[in-house]
């Protein structure tokens, strides 16, 4: 249904001044409506169908009376908007009967019932702009949630709606419909411009898909208290496919050999000592926490020794040649987020990490402490600070790749792939129980496997 303001029942200049109509039209069936307000063709805007309320050299008065009776006339269309919209989602096999046998009378009753609870303003409750139902929603979402980034992700999401609805004019909940919301998707993708140095335009789909994850869970947290626009549920985003990018050998050598300056060289040392726990463990970036933490879930939770990770989690098995191996028995997450084990080989180099070597574990001279560089570890940084870290250093190596920290998973996995290991023995670290799903973290466009066909015999 279609629902429009007109100057005079025409919407076509003349002479005299003219009364504000509202129409609500679907196919063969109208309703028209004088709202008794009139105004002059000076002051009205044929092609946009609305009052203009900014004009030069104007009377004062005569704006503030203009902007006055706009906002009006903008309340009484978006309400009856809501309402011709919603019964025709909940009704829309009655009101096709009502076109074909052309029933403009009952289509003209229903449309004079809407106005007139409209008028009856006891019971019209004004809705809430939705940023304010967003923050209402954050205050009492994010002080439940301990981790601080959750916080952060939420003040940020907000900070993007905040910059649509200036942009764009700010809406209430019961007008936040599927069109306001491929009108803000494309205001993302096109438009945005972030509060950084280099100005840059356009959010990415992730990120977009965030942001409709908060949507939706302001609309259900507050669904009872508000009305929201009968089709939010029905928000979508069409992503354009992503191509994940990883880092080969090199590409990850050169980010381990990167040298800050002296006075950020230990935090530097540290961060590189993480991704390598990551890279080497093939964990998810929460794995990491959750096996070098003694508490998981406290918020300074001391660090686990590399003794207390030896003799509690580690043991020897034997490989398929008959040679001795070590397991880690570590905690994995998965895509569900059920929290279950994998034995994890332990590779060289994250036996450096932890324990300074196999060698050394074995010989009992473990040190005392998880270290980086020789500089000890006493806690790890957020996950945000990782991710930036990452982010940043690889463009200062002029490594132009779109890496998130999961990435370097999958970086670890396509790289040991191409050296032809077995991918039952890497699914050992990546903790996949199927083919299918490993498959998906190797990045076939950089997975060159060398042939056994000799084409030349």
């Amino acid at each position: 249904m279609k629902v429009e303001l007109r100057y005079g029942s025409k919407n076509t200049k003349g002479k005299l001044s003219q009364s504000i109509y509202i129409r609500i039209k679907h196919s063969n069936l109208d309703w028209d409506k004088s709202l008794r307000i009139q105004i002059s063709a000076s002051d009205w805007n044929f092609k946009k169908q609305e009052i203009i309320t900014q004009k030069s050299f104007n009377n004062p008065i005569h704006s503030q009376y203009l902007q006055d009776i706009s906002r009006k006339v903008y309340d009484v269309s978006k309400n009856l908007q809501y309402k011709a919209e919603s019964f025709y989602h909940s009704n829309r096999m009655e009101v096709l009967q009502w076109v074909q046998e052309k029933n403009r009378k009952r289509f003209r009753e229903l449309c004079e019932k809407w106005y007139s609870e409209y008028k009856n303003q006891n019971k019209v409750v004004t809705q809430p702009f939705f940023t304010e139902a967003f923050n209402e929603a954050k205050e009492h979402l994010a002080s439940t949630i301990h981790k601080k980034d959750t916080r952060t992700r939420w003040d940020n999401i907000g900070k993007n709606i905040e910059a649509y609805m200036k942009a764009k004019g700010n809406i209430r909940t019961d007008e936040f419909s599927s069109k306001e919301w491929k009108n803000m998707v494309k205001f993302f993708r096109e438009e945005y411009r972030h509060s950084d140095k280099q100005r840059r335009i356009g959010l990415s789909d992730e990120t977009i898909s965030t942001l409709l994850k908060k949507i939706r869970t302001v609309r259900n947290q507050l669904g009872n208290k508000y009305i929201f626009h009968y089709d939010m549920g029905s928000f979508k985003l069409k992503k354009a496919k992503r191509t994940f990018n990883t880092l080969n050998e090199d590409e990850f050598k050169r980010f381990l050999d990167f040298s800050a300056t002296h006075e950020k060289i230990h935090k530097t040392n540290k961060r590189k000592w993480f991704f390598q726990i990551q890279y080497y463990g093939c964990f998810r970036i929460t794995e990491i926490y959750l096996n070098l933490k003694k508490n998981p879930t406290a918020k300074n939770s001391q660090l686990k020794t590399p003794e207390e990770i030896w003799k509690n989690e580690v043991f020897k098995s034997k490989n398929a040649k008959g040679e001795d191996v070590y397991i880690w028995k570590c905690f994995q997450v998965k895509q569900t987020g059920e929290i279950t084990n994998k034995n994890l080989p332990i590779h060289s180099k994250l036996a450096e990490c932890l324990f300074g070597s196999i060698a050394s574990a074995l010989s009992d001279t473990l040190p005392k402490e998880l270290t980086a560089y020789n500089t000890p570890i006493e806690k790890l940084e957020s996950e945000v600070t990782y991710r930036r870290f990452m982010k940043n250093t690889l463009k200062e190596l002029g490594i132009d790749k779109h890496i998130l920290t999961h990435d370097i998973r999958k970086s670890f996995l396509t790289n040991e792939r191409k050296k032809r290991i077995q991918k039952s023995d890497l699914m050992q670290y990546s903790g996949h129980e199927s083919e299918e799903a490993f498959n998906i973290y190797i990045n076939e466009s950089d997975n060159y496997i060398p042939t056994e066909v000799n084409l030349y015999e």
